[in-house]
Order: C-alpha cells, then structure tokens, then sequence
C-alpha cells in the first residue's frame, strides 16, 4: 500500500542468517519506524534492544501504546508500580553462568539495564497513538490515523538519488560541515554556497547534505536546474517551489505576485532549501524575497559556478564552500567502478589509469564519462589510441561550454588567449596583454576565477584544467582573431594555405 515496503521480521529474517545483524541493518535503512509498545513489552531482551537502535538510527519514530498506559515507559525503576517497571526487574533478576569461573552472574549488566530505561523514557516524549485513549480501543481508527503518519513522514523523508558511485562522498560533506556549516552563527537564517565548475559534483554534495539532515526542519525542497528554468519562466519557479516546500497549489501570473506569496510564506516555517545552479542574482532575488522574514532557524543552500553571482546574492566569503575535484585515491576508485566495474585497475592497467586520471585531474564527470567509454574494453592498444587523440566527449564539452557562453565577449577572448598561450604563464604578463588590446584584464581575469575558469597559484601563475584548455583550444580553432598556438610544422602549413587566399585579420 502507497508504494512502501515494510519489514516484518518473523516474515524477512531468511533462515541461516546472522539475526540480529539482519534486524540492525532493516533498522538502520528504514526511513520510519512503528514501535508497538504492549503490556509485555519490557519483558523482552529483543524489543529493548530494537528500540535502542531506533533511536541510534535517527529516523522518525512512532510510538503505539497497544493496551499499555504511555506512563509506563516513564516508571521503569523497580521502586515504581507499572508492567514496565515488572518487566525490567524480571530481566534483571535473570542470570547466567560464567563460561570461565563457572559462577552465576546476572544475564544483563547495570549499563544495559540503564541503556534500556533510558530508550523508554527518550521514546516518551515523543507524541504517539494511544489504543485506549483517543481512540476508544478501535483499532481500524487506530491503523487509519497510523497510516495517515507514515505517509506524511515519508513523503517528507523521501531520499533524493544522489549518484550510482557516490565515491568519496562522505568525506565532501564533512569537509562542507567543518569549513562553512559549523562557522555559521546559531539562531539566525543560514545562506550558504557551493561552487564550483561545472561536473564537479555540486549537485551531488547538496543532494546528499539533504538526505542526511532534511528531517531536522519541518520543511525541505531541492529546487533544481534553476539556470535552465529561469529561461523560461521565473514565476513558474516561484509556483514550483510554493508546491514544493508548502504544497499550495497556487497559480502564479508573474514575478511580483509570487515574490509577496513566498515571503509571507517562508517566514512561517523551520525550512531547508536548496537552489541549485543559480547564475543571476535576479533568481535568487525571485525565490528568497526578504531574507530578514525567513524563520530564524531556516538553512539557505545555494549551488552556481559563479562566486560573484554568490557574493552580488548576499552570500558571505566565509559561508561559500569552493567545492573542488577528488583526491587521486577516490579518482582512481571513480574511475575503476565504470571502467572495470571495480575500485582498483585490472593487472596490467595500472599506467594507464593513471595517465587517465591525470588527464581528469579530479573532475568527477570526466571520470565517470571515460570510465564509461572505456568500460568491458580491455584492449590495451586501444586505451592508449584513446589518451593519444585524447578529445574531450561531447557530455564533458556541452557541460563545460555552458560556463564560456556566459562569459562576456572580451571574457571569452581572454579566456581563449589563457587555454592558448598564458597556462604556466604569470598573470601579470596576460593581464598586460589584454589591457594593450582594449580590454579591461584584470577585470576580466578575476570574473574568469569567480567563475572558476582559471586560477593562480602562490606565485601567481596561471592555471587551468586540462578540459577547459581543451575546450578553449577546439573553441579558438574556428575563432578570429587567430591563435597560433600548435606546435611549429602545423603553424607553417597554415600560413601557407593563408598565403594562397585574401588575407585575414590576425
């Protein structure tokens, strides 16, 4: 029923297997959890103990009190009246023999004992169903009412897909956690940012930051593709995203309309969001129209490859995380999994995958999309016709040229004279160039780093990947002016063929 599998342990434990490994793992993978409290409850080693891994799971729990007064999970010390207390003291008084002496000694140490107490009373402060209370002992009321809970848990619990391979993904999110989160001040609205180039893994950190804490916030939405729909229609967006976090199912006829409806509706609620891929600040100023009215405890995520675009929204320096490529350990591990279908390189393989990995230099997409083309291909002479005529896929290229067809004119230029000519060069000597053509330089320099195109090192030198070196080079091949930049005998041959037609402009 509503597409949800339950699990029944007297139905799903398989003969033969290791029981309480196969509970605890249904427990910790389940996305809500129905504890049935009975009057025999606490006579049970196995029902205290699935209990305490509820609450170690951190998944929503819902107590029913089936025929059992809720204040007995309060009154469990053997001083107090109540069947819990019993149950407790008769598990308490059981005992054992000592393997080694040989002695009695009780079956359950005072630690375990007070672990089981103390996942009674957690369990009590959470509101549940009482059998004999509200609903009169009608247990067809009861299911209904359980159902209906479930359901809404769930459809706020959903997990979103993050990736096939989430390689490395643990230790994203808590560099994330550590660097941006844990700075931010309590008690007020948190607007934070990832960026970064595109394939880098953006979207996939934001997906998984809210899988893991959405159910601390009453409400939660992954807005996506933001760029793309904006191009559209932004009231459009605004409508989606009303539906999305409130379900309000309001028609939205344009911008100024949905701007009032979202802020009187986003100060009333604990929420989470994330927009992703932003690359306007009119977007952000769309979808969060007063910042100040937003609740309090409310967390803001915002993913683009733009920095600047961060900063012009009213995000911090301190509060943007510049999400960068995997280290060469979790590369390799990326790109084995496509390639081979396992973390580490068939025997034999180990150079090429590490030219391969150099070539990608920690861009997930591009290890996932030359895994992928090299995948059940264990020809080595193939692998190595491949590194040598080494072109960038057409996924890689469409996903990297969205970034340069943002760019400005004069950015472009400068960004093509960089995959050109200025890589390992200093910046000051680009920047020179640019200015002595007309250009603003340095200007256009710093809006290719916001946009994470380039970047310098401590000395000032100029860097970038080797896909957008390659993009820029395949770009500029059919570009004017022309960039000589291949080695000497092509340039030669060009100049020649040149020599036969009416000149071009250089």
């Amino acid at each position: 029923m509503h597409g949800f599998k339950p699990f029944l342990d007297q139905q799903e434990l398989e003969e033969g297997s290791n029981f309480p490994s196969q509970i605890r793992g249904a427990i910790r993978s389940a996305c809500v959890h129905l504890a049935i409290f009975s009057p025999t409850y606490a006579y049970s080693q196995w029902c205290l103990d699935e209990l305490v891994f509820m609450l170690e799971s951190k998944a929503p729990i819902i107590p029913i009190f089936y025929n059992v007064d809720p204040a007995n999970l309060r009154w469990t010390d053997q001083k107090e009246k109540g069947v819990y207390a019993e149950g407790l003291h008769t598990l308490q008084m059981k005992k054992t023999v000592d393997p080694r002496t040989h002695e009695e000694k009780p079956r359950y140490d005072s630690a375990t004992l007070q672990k089981w107490r103390k996942a009674l009373s957690d369990v009590a402060d959470i509101s549940g169903f009482d059998l004999k209370g509200k609903f009169n002992g009608d247990e067809g009321l009861l299911l209904d009412e359980v159902v209906k809970r479930v359901v809404k848990i769930m459809a706020k619990n959903t997990q979103l897909y993050v990736a096939k391979n989430p390689t490395g993904l643990d230790d994203k999110v808590a560099d994330f956690e550590t660097t941006v989160l844990r700075q931010q001040n309590t008690g007020e609205v948190q607007v934070v940012g990832i960026v970064g180039l595109g394939g880098v893994g953006k979207t996939t950190l934001a997906k998984e930051f809210l899988n893991r804490k959405r159910s601390e916030y009453s409400k939660s939405y992954f807005l996506s593709d933001v760029r793309e729909n904006a191009r559209i229609s932004l009231h459009s967006l605004q409508s989606k995203l009303l539906k999305g976090l409130f379900h309000v199912d309001q028609r939205i006829d344009d911008i100024h309309q949905g701007t009032e409806v979202l802020r009187q509706s986003l100060s009333s609620s604990k929420v989470f969001l994330i927009l992703d891929d932003i690359d306007h600040m009119d977007q952000v100023d769309a979808l969060l129209p007063d910042r100040n009215a937003l609740h309090k405890d409310s967390l803001i995520l915002i993913t683009s490859r733009d920095e600047g675009v961060l900063a012009r929204s009213g995000v911090k320096e301190s509060s943007m995380y510049k999400l960068t490529g995997l280290p060469k350990q979790h590369s390799q591990e990326l790109f084995c999994l496509y390639a081979f279908c396992q973390p580490c390189p068939d025997p034999g393989f180990e150079d090429l995958v590490n030219k391969f990995l150099m070539a990608c230099d920690g861009l997930p997409l591009s290890l996932i999309v030359f895994g992928a083309l090299l995948s059940g291909n264990h020809v080595k002479s193939d692998w190595e016709a491949i590194l040598y005529r080494l072109k960038l896929p057409n996924d890689i290229k469409n996903r990297l040229k969205i970034s340069y067809d943002a760019l400005s004119t004069e950015e472009q230029m400068i960004f093509l004279d960089i995959a050109c000519f200025f890589i390992g060069e200093n910046k000051s000597s680009g920047i020179t160039v640019w200015n002595r053509s007309g250009w603003e330089g340095s200007l256009g320099f710093k809006n290719l780093q916001l946009k994470c195109l380039a970047k310098v090192d401590d000395h000032d030198v100029i860097h970038m990947h080797d896909h957008l070196r390659d993009l820029g080079r395949e770009i500029a091949e059919n570009e004017l002016p022309r960039r000589l930049w291949c080695p000497t005998g092509n340039i030669i041959d060009w100049l020649h063929q040149q020599s036969s037609v009416s000149p071009q402009p250089f």
